[in-house]
């Protein structure tokens, strides 16, 4: 977590938007607003990080530097190698690509090698020219002409195809037509419900603590060791969330521990929703879906509860 989250912010806000951040936490974690000592105490050190970053952000030459300290971090996490740990359902489907594209390497070779004979139409069973193929076929392996053999029935029957007249019973025919016709018209529509997903944020997300993580992570101090969210249809389209995160707090007296839940009609692409902790703080919280199997999460809080905890946080969950 960096001073933007802290702020809520995004990392190309403007200085009037840090001021008006500052002043909207300012209001909040002021010490004269707590009546009791220790929270008066915890409210002091919030504060001074509060001024800390107000200090820092505001300043152009110390906002660059903070900036380019960003880059340097990000740059080290896109380092390799990296360890990247895949879940089974995205194993699966890599193996199933895998098998696809081996098939359809086989089958272009295989339809390359059989160009000679490929372009023949299939003969119908109606059709009788067994005698024909038959002669031709005992000299084949004395003279070894597969070529001649091959291409000399596709031209016999392609004769005799044009003048055989072909009955078409008109009513049977068509009564059979329509009847496999229908069908088909009646369940295209039902492919393509079943063929729109539901929306992609339903299930079990986990944040992947590597190596290239915690190293890119250890220049800041509010970092998350474990987050898990599971989120669940609902009624009528919507869907239901729960979010439980563990951070390091290493310089504040605030609690380690974000438990909150969070309810909405889910949509493609950013969602934001309200959430709503047991002990009275409330929020929002963005959830910006990246892939199939990852989704970003970032959070902040506009109402405090009854003990002292996190601002806000940030994380790249990934699909269980």
């Amino acid at each position: 977590m960096n001073y933007y989250d802290e702020l809520g912010l995004h990392g190309s806000a403007s200085a009037e938007e840090i001021r008006q951040a500052y002043k909207r936490l300012a209001r909040l974690l002021h010490p004269d607003q707590q009546s009791d000592e220790q929270l008066r105490k915890m409210a002091e050190l919030q504060m001074m990080r509060l001024n800390e970053i107000q200090a820092v952000l505001t300043d152009p030459e110390e906002r660059l530097r903070y900036d380019e300290s960003l880059d340097a971090a990000l740059a080290g996490e896109d380092k390799w190698p990296r360890r990247i740990e895949l879940s089974p359902p995205t194993m699966i489907w890599a193996t199933v690509t895998l098998g696809a594209l081996c098939a359809f390497v086989f089958g272009f070779f295989y339809f390359q090698q059989d160009s000679g004979p490929a372009p023949a139409p299939v003969p119908s069973p109606t059709v009788v020219a067994r005698p024909a193929t038959k002669s031709v076929r005992e000299p084949q392996s004395q003279y070894r002409a597969p070529m001649v053999t091959v291409q000399k029935p596709p031209a016999l029957r392609r004769r005799e195809i044009p003048p055989a007249p072909e009955p078409v019973p008109q009513g049977p025919v068509y009564a059979e037509e329509q009847h496999q016709a229908a069908p088909v018209l009646a369940v295209a529509p039902v492919v393509e419900a079943a063929a729109k997903p539901a929306p992609s944020l339903i299930g079990t997300w986990l944040y992947v603590k590597s190596d290239a993580t915690v190293e890119g992570a250890k220049k800041f101090s509010y970092r998350p060791e474990y987050i898990e969210m599971i989120i669940k249809p609902a009624r009528d389209g919507r869907i239901y969330g729960r979010y439980r995160g563990q951070f390091q707090v290493p310089d504040q007296a605030l609690s380690p521990e974000i438990i909150f839940q969070f309810e909405g009609v889910a949509g493609e692409g950013t969602n934001v929703y309200t959430w709503h902790a047991n002990d009275g703080a409330s929020g929002q919280i963005r959830l910006n879906v990246v892939s199939e199997a990852s989704i970003e999460v970032s959070w902040y809080t506009t109402t405090f509860g009854k003990a002292p905890k996190l601002a806000s946080g940030r994380a790249i969950l990934y699909r269980n």
